[in-house]
């Protein structure tokens, strides 16, 4: 009787067959998963903006999103800022949300104009932006561009670049 199983030849060809379809995937993946992080880190900051705008109208008082560090990558703070000092330490100042900096290959950049306070009003329009302005978010590794642009009315849209890293 012939006893059933695999040999070691033939296990040996499957890995190897198994490792060459693996190294042929793996960079792909790695530009999907930073093309999801780029991807969640607007979102989030494009939710933070709505936030901002939404508390702003609703409490009829300016509302600030502030740059730790004056940069946006090591995260931000949402709340109103009522002697605009640009920090909401004060005792009547109200902390409405913290976010911590942005994680793995993610890089933020504002354009020579976006300052590091971005204030909605209590129309829901800009402070302090006369015209547009963006925040590009793009990957380390890959160019997986998104672009927040911002403009006086409190209006925000979000743009990608489709090319590379779609």
């Amino acid at each position: 009787m012939r006893e059933m199983g695999f040999t070691l030849i033939e296990l040996m060809v499957t890995l190897a067959i198994a490792a060459i379809i693996l190294s042929v995937a793996a960079p792909s993946f790695v530009r999907v998963i930073d093309n999801n992080r780029v991807t969640t880190t607007v979102n989030d900051f494009s939710a933070s903006l709505a936030l901002a705008k939404i508390e702003a109208v609703k409490r009829n008082r300016n509302v600030k999103l502030i740059a730790k560090n004056g940069d946006w990558a090591q995260g931000y703070e949402i709340g109103v800022d009522r002697n605009s000092d640009d920090d909401f330490s004060d005792t009547d100042e109200t902390t409405l949300k913290k976010v911590d900096a942005v994680e793995g290959t993610v890089t933020v950049d504002p354009s020579p104009n976006t300052l590091i306070v971005i204030e909605f009003n209590s129309l829901g329009g800009l402070n302090g932006l006369s015209g547009a302005d963006s925040i590009v978010f793009d990957s380390t590794r890959y160019a997986c561009e998104r672009t927040i642009t911002l403009n006086a009315s409190g209006v925000f849209t979000v743009s990608k670049e489709i090319e590379p890293c779609s």
